[in-house]
């Protein structure tokens, strides 16, 4: 089991607060949990179910990893509608769209 499936696991048996869902513009799932144990003292946890794995954010609200152009006012053309620090689940490893 890897530590990214140990995450999704430990927030399933300790009922983790859930704080909002998004679906990226791979189309990606993901929720967003409270630390079951430190709560707000910890930082977002990111957990995306269909791959069952979890990983800890570094970000402490979700305005920034659920923030689109579209949600500040810019309409584009593109597809390419997430802003830089949307997550990404990519070889087994949770990614922010600016470090693709």
């Amino acid at each position: 089991m890897t530590k990214a499936q140990k995450l999704m696991a430990f927030l399933k048996e300790n009922n983790a607060t859930i704080l909002g869902d998004f679906r990226n513009d791979l189309g990606q799932y993901m929720e967003f949990y409270e630390h079951p144990i430190y709560g707000d003292e910890a930082d977002v946890i990111v957990a995306f179910p269909n791959y069952d794995a979890a990983f800890g954010t570094g970000f402490y609200d979700l305005e920034d990893m659920t923030a689109t152009y579209h949600s500040i006012g810019m309409f584009l053309d593109s597809k390419n509608e997430d802003m830089d620090y949307v997550p990404r689940f990519l070889n087994g490893e949770m990614l922010l769209k600016y470090e693709l």
